[in-house]
């Protein structure tokens, strides 16, 4: 072939340089992972869990000890756990009113540290279970509720049971 000749016409039009890229491989499946309102109703229900205990020990000995409320905790935390956004909504109810009755208690009390507590704890818990938490959001809603039961049995060690 004659380096000076141009070779034979293109037949084929140029590829579109908007469209998508051909491939040959399948898309992942869409249930392969779970969506971050999952993951972090997840995480939400895993902390629930782990600060029931330390409600019951708070309030060992203490004649109005809320057992109905740690109960409804652990179902909620127990159904969350597992992916199930049902009592999500059932949560949130929980969340907002545990921090209005609990905070509003403290504050009654004169416990202006326990009212704040109670409310970082429970908001904490929403910023995981309201709407479709982003990345960010979802770090600082487990750090935050993680860190915060951990003080409550640091508290529950070094100060006794609240009876």
């Amino acid at each position: 072939m004659d380096p000076n000749q141009p070779g034979p016409p293109a037949t084929a039009s140029a590829p579109n340089p908007y469209a998508a890229p051909a491939s040959s491989f399948d898309p992942a499946p869409a249930a392969a992972t779970p969506d971050s309102r999952a993951k972090a109703a997840r995480i939400a229900g895993a902390i629930m869990l782990a600060s029931a205990p330390a409600a019951l020990l708070a309030s060992a000995g203490n004649h109005s000890t809320p057992y109905l409320a740690i109960v409804i905790d652990v179902l909620i935390g127990v159904s969350l756990l597992r992916g199930n956004l049902k009592y999500r909504s059932w949560a949130v109810l929980r969340c907002v009113l545990g921090a209005l009755f609990y905070g509003g208690m403290s504050v009654a009390n004169g416990q202006a540290i326990e009212a704040v507590f109670t409310v970082a704890f429970t908001g904490s818990l929403l910023l995981l279970l309201l709407g479709t938490p982003g990345k960010a959001r979802m770090i600082a809603g487990a750090v935050a509720a993680g860190l915060l039961t951990a003080l409550t049995y640091v508290g529950l060690l070094v100060g006794g049971t609240g009876g």
